[in-house]
């Protein structure tokens, strides 16, 4: 008795299944989920069985009901799977792969231009590999699209957002309002304010860019690595942010 033919196609479908099964139980840990997660390993090892040993009555039930039981357990897990999907959305490998999407960071930057003629203040940070979850979670949730309309109605003067930093994670806006750490580099001039001095603290704190527009003069800076660099040229700017995003979603 030969081997039964296996291919690469079956490698890669049994480490993809694998990789979601872990992912699922990893979100789950040590919430109500659990125990109904493992409940339903039940039900599938059973119905596993009752195919083996062809109890017909019992195969002719599951059959029937196998859809349902898609749709429970996606309405049973709704919350699970959707952080699954959020962390494979920020997964290193899976930004890798599908890269940085220029619109969003050619969206911020035509935002900027505007915020810098009308002379409205404004502080974008870009996450990187270092995550921001713990930042974000002290702003105002927001998990939006990035568009011009959202950016302009946080950063408007009168807006109750306006002080504080929207955080874009991948391609979405995660957090508006935070409240991000100040740098206390001493070499820092102390003419700069404290949007300016957020952009190089939270710089300072991770490897996140800060795109900061000054609501003074509307001059437009980036901060990386505890550094603050303006960018006359917006052209130049953008160039900077695809060049150092790359390979990021």
């Amino acid at each position: 008795m030969g081997l039964p033919n296996f291919r690469i196609q079956d490698f890669v479908e049994i480490l993809i299944l694998a990789f979601v099964v872990y992912r699922l139980i990893s979100q789950a840990r040590g919430t109500r989920a659990v125990s109904m997660f493992f409940g339903v390993l039940v039900l599938v090892a059973f119905a596993f069985f009752a195919a083996v040993a062809r109890l017909e009555t019992i195969n002719w039930f599951v059959d029937r009901v196998a859809a349902v039981w898609v749709l429970a357990l996606i309405i049973v897990f709704q919350p699970e799977v959707r952080r699954l999907l959020s962390n494979l959305g920020r997964n290193r490998l899976i930004r890798f792969f599908i890269g940085v999407r220029e619109r969003v960071i050619d969206t911020v930057i035509r935002a900027a231009a505007e915020f810098s003629r009308d002379r409205v203040g404004a502080l974008i940070v870009f996450e990187r590999d270092v995550p921001l979850g713990d930042f974000a979670e002290r702003g105002v949730r927001m998990n939006s699209d990035v568009n011009a309309e959202i950016l302009w109605a946080v950063f408007e003067k009168k807006s109750p957002l306006h002080d504080g930093a929207v955080i874009i994670e991948g391609n979405i806006i995660t957090s508006a309002a935070v409240m991000l750490p100040l740098t206390d580099n001493p070499a820092v001039a102390k003419s700069l304010g404290a949007r300016h001095r957020a952009a190089i603290g939270i710089s300072e704190v991770s490897d996140a860019l800060a795109l900061c527009v000054s609501e003074d003069d509307g001059a437009v800076s980036l901060a990386e690595d505890g550094e603050l660099t303006f960018y006359p040229d917006l052209s130049v700017l953008k160039a900077e942010v695809l060049n150092r995003m790359k390979g990021r979603a």
